[in-house]
């Protein structure tokens, strides 16, 4: 699959994000630069730990040539950002 599909595409990014041994379903899906998307990601398991939620602001989006956004999560450090 094309990465560049799921930062514009919420079945494509459903399908590419999550980690093996989870699924993934979209909140919210705001692919303008600037906007946002959030994720809850579930353990397919159903012993494993709740459910993940990440959410990230695309600051730039250069289909094919590159992408920039910021990350955070309910499940990370104090501030929970990460820029990638």
């Amino acid at each position: 699959m094309n990465e560049d599909r799921a930062y514009i595409d919420p079945n494509a990014l459903v399908r590419w994000l999550p980690p093996k041994g989870m699924r993934g379903r979209i909140e919210i899906f705001d692919p303008r630069n600037g906007g946002e998307y959030r994720i809850v990601l579930t353990y397919l398991e159903p012993d494993r730990p709740a459910p993940w939620v990440a959410s990230a602001h695309p600051l730039k989006l250069l289909l094919c040539q590159r992408a920039s956004q910021t990350n955070a999560s309910r499940k990370s450090d104090p501030d929970g950002t990460l820029s990638i």
